[in-house]
Parts: structure tokens; sequence; C-alpha cells
């Protein structure tokens, strides 16, 4: 407020001053032309009645009918006329010696200044024009026009007055004003801290208001709600995580808990201790695969997963993959097929590349029936992307679920579950998502409920121009097909 009305008050001055002074210059202005048409009047009138520096002397010191003593009873008659404003006139000779000068003419003090012509000139607080007019016997006239300044002065001065007055109003009102903006200005400020001081995790419903200005504060609690739409997103997030993994490790827990219990209930014989340690044993496998993929999970969260900088041989590693479920799909009598392009690489972690690849087989066998067809394909794209696809004839993913297939413990549909013969975690497809984002890639799910599924992966290649290879090499490059036998 106090910079508002400092602010106000300088450019009222600067504009005052401004004002003051440019009026100032146009009524000296207005004075110089008076004066200059004065004197070429006067110069004129010197000229037609021919008159002498010796005739306006005798003239001066007694009246006649002469010429000269005419023009100076008309130049007296002028100064009458203009006596308000002072105006005088004053004829001097060649050598600077006044020959004659009106009644209100007053004493000049001599002046260190070159002539100048129809120049004005202020001059002992008077403004003063000078000409000179030659006569018949050759000796020059000098004709001094002028006035005093003292008008132009008193106009000033009653502005100064009137400005005085509307400064000791701007005085009075201009903090009232820059109060009164300033709380203007501050209250949509006061509303953004006193309603995110009042957010708390368990209520985050709140939100800033926001007006029609579209201003800076507008878009300012535009930005904040944006924010705290996320932190929201965010903490509902994590809640449903905690509550989902509590649910996820107390199933495991509960059944470890139990098989204890039957243990030491009673004697038995070492078999039957042997199936329960198993079972125990498998349970235990069950929460560590669970533990790891929470702490993925929070590592993805944080942003703390982080790729290594080393070429991966993809091409080899998909087939890996393949090679490892081809008994899996035997065993489930499921035809898997690959076609895989050689001597494709990526830039990444392999235990992570690994890990997608070993999710999205899992899934498409899991979800599969016996007779299914299960497609692995791997290529690269004219643009140097790597292009997984794995497809399946399974099931199918519904309508309603594709939409929710990337979010944390989200299983689908109770029908693809029992086909799955499993629950899962509910975690693959999200770590898949996770680590191809983390490797500058993308994920994309396509499905039809009951006509299968199709999941791609594109991933950036190590190089995205790949020199071909001679004609008696194009065969190493063919696409590579391998079988699993159903």
């Amino acid at each position: 407020m106090v910079w508002n009305v400092v602010l106000v008050l300088a450019s009222a001055l600067a504009c005052f001053f401004g004002v003051r002074e440019g009026l100032r210059r146009t009524l000296i202005a207005g004075m110089d032309d008076v004066l200059i048409a004065d004197a070429r009047e006067i110069r004129l009138d010197v000229a037609e009645l021919h008159t002498t520096s010796a005739d306006l002397r005798v003239a001066a010191k007694k009246k006649d009918s002469s010429p000269a003593s005419l023009l100076l009873m008309a130049l007296n008659r002028k100064e009458s006329v203009h006596e308000h404003n002072g105006w005088f006139v004053e004829l001097l000779d060649a050598e600077d010696k006044r020959l004659w000068c009106s009644d209100l003419t007053p004493k000049l003090w001599p002046a260190n200044r070159p002539f100048r012509e129809l120049v004005s000139a202020s001059w002992s607080g008077y403004r003063v024009v000078e000409v000179k007019q030659q006569t018949v016997r050759g000796r020059p006239l000098r004709i001094r026009v002028g006035a005093p300044m003292d008008f132009i002065d008193r106009d000033v001065a009653s502005i100064d007055r009137v400005a005085i007055r509307g400064v000791a109003i701007l005085l009075i009102i201009a903090p009232l004003i820059g109060y009164w903006l300033a709380g203007r200005a501050i209250r949509p400020l006061a509303l953004i801290i006193r309603t995110t001081s009042g957010l708390r995790p368990n209520r985050m419903e709140e939100r800033l208001p926001i007006g029609l200005t579209n201003d800076e504060l507008d878009q300012l609690s535009r930005t904040i709600n944006q924010f705290l739409d996320r932190i929201a997103a965010y903490l509902s997030q994590s809640n449903d995580l905690l509550a989902n993994s509590a649910h996820e490790l107390r199933t495991p827990l509960a059944a470890i808990r139990s098989s204890v219990e039957v243990a030491l209930g009673g004697h038995r014989t070492p078999q039957e201790y042997q199936e329960l340690l198993s079972e125990v044993i498998e349970e235990c496998v069950s929460l560590e695969r669970l533990v790891n993929q929470l702490l993925l999970l929070a590592e993805t969260d944080t942003e703390r997963l982080r790729t290594r900088s080393e070429p991966v041989e993809f091409s080899e590693l998909v087939r890996l993959s393949v090679d490892m479920f081809s008994a899996a799909a035997e065993v489930r009598q499921l035809d898997l097929k690959a076609t895989i392009e050689p001597g494709i690489e990526v830039i990444g972690f392999t235990h992570h590349l690994r890990q997608v690849l070993n999710n999205l087989l899992d899934n498409a066998l899991k979800f599969s029936q016996p007779g299914d067809e299960v497609r692995v394909s791997l290529r690269r794209e004219p643009a140097g992307t790597a292009v997984l696809r794995v497809s399946d004839t399974g099931c199918g993913i519904r309508a309603t679920d594709l939409p929710h297939i990337f979010e944390r413990f989200f299983r689908g549909d109770k029908s693809r579950q029992r086909i799955a013969r499993t629950t899962g975690t509910g975690l693959g497809l999200s770590i898949c998502q996770a680590i191809v984002t983390a490797h500058g890639g993308q994920i994309l799910v396509d499905s039809e409920e009951g006509a299968g599924t199709t999941v791609t992966v594109r991933l950036p290649s190590k190089s995205e121009t790949i020199a071909e290879p001679p004609v008696g090499e194009l065969h190493q490059r063919a696409p590579v097909e391998t079988h699993a036998a159903t």
C-alpha cells in the first residue's frame, strides 16, 4: 500500500511539473509572437516616415507635427492600450544610446550578449525583442520592444496553488484507495493460505474458488487445485496400495500360521511334517514374490527405478523366455509360437526386461485354455523401434475392465480368474508398465472378450539405423520361428 501511494504521488508530481513547464513555455511563446509582431510593425512605421536618429532626438524633446513626433505619439498610444501587460518600446541609435522610450520603459542593465535580430531573450525579468532599421542617411536605428514576465509568473503561481490543493487531496485519497486496492489484492491470497493450511491427508476434497477474470491469481488458484488433485490421487492410490498389500500379505501369513499350529497340535509322522513344511515354503515364496513386487513398485513411485546404460540383446532375451515357457505350454496343451528377428538390441536393465517378458508370457499362458495359441513376435520398425507382441486366443478381457488393467491389484472379472485357476496379485501389468516407461518405451493392450488379447511393447533400439547386410548374409537376418509342441 505504501509503495502504491508513493507511486501515485510521484506520478502526480511528475505530471504537475510537466504541465507547469509546458504551460510556462506556451505563455512565453505567445508573448514572443506578440513582441516580434510589434517590433516588425514599428520598423515598418519608421521606414514609411523616413525618420532619422536626429528627428527622433528632436521629437523626444518637443512635440510638433513632424513625422517623428507623430510616430512617438502613436507608440505612446500603443503603450497605453497594453498598459495592463507592462508593454514598452525603446528607440536607440547605432551607438546603443537611447533616443526615446515609452513611459513604462524600465531601466535595463547592459546585457553581455550579442545582438540577435527578432530573437526573443529574457533580460532582467523582462522579455525583449530587438530589430534594426536603416534610415535615409544610412545610420540604423535599433527598435527594442519588451514586456515584463510578471503575468506569466502570476499564471504559473495560480496553477501552483491549484496543484497544491490537488496534491493535498491526493495525499488523503491515495492511502485510502491504496488500502482498499491492497486489501482486494490480498484477499484471494489470504483465501489461498487459509484453504491450503486447512488441508489434511484425510481431507483433500476442498479446492480454491476460481473467478471469471482469468488473471494471475485465478491462474495460481487453478494451478494449486491441479496440484491438490494430483496429491489427492496419489494419497488415494497409496492408501489403496497399503490396504491391498495388507490384504494380500494376510492370506499367506494366515496359511503359514495354520500350518505351524497344525504341526504343533500333535504328533505327526515325518511325512506329514514334510508336507506341512512344504506348504510353509510355498507360502513363503508367495510372500517373497509379493514383497519384491511391492519394492519394485515403491521404486517406481519415488522415481528411483533407473535403467542401466548397457546394451541388451533383446532378441536373445525373448528367445530364452520363450524356451523357458515352452515346457509350461506343453503341459497346458497350448501352441506357443515365436517369430524373432535377430540382432535387435536395446539399452536397459536385463533383469527388468526379463521380468516384463515373463509376466506377459505367464499371463498369456495362464488365461488360455487347452488348444489355444500363443504367439510371440519381435521385429524392428523402419524408425528403429523394437516392437514386441505377445498374443493369445484365450478368454480375452471385458471392455469395462480394459481401462483398469494397469491399476495395481486389479484382477478383472471372476470368470477370467476361474479360467486362470488363480487370483494372482494383480501387480504384473503395473510392473510391466513401470519398467517399460522407465526404458523410454510404451505398452499397449488390445483385447476382445472371448477372442484373445494382444500386448504390444515398443522400446527404442540401440541404434535407429541398421546397416544393410551383404546379400550373402541375408539368410542370417531372416526371422527365426520357434514352435512349442502341444
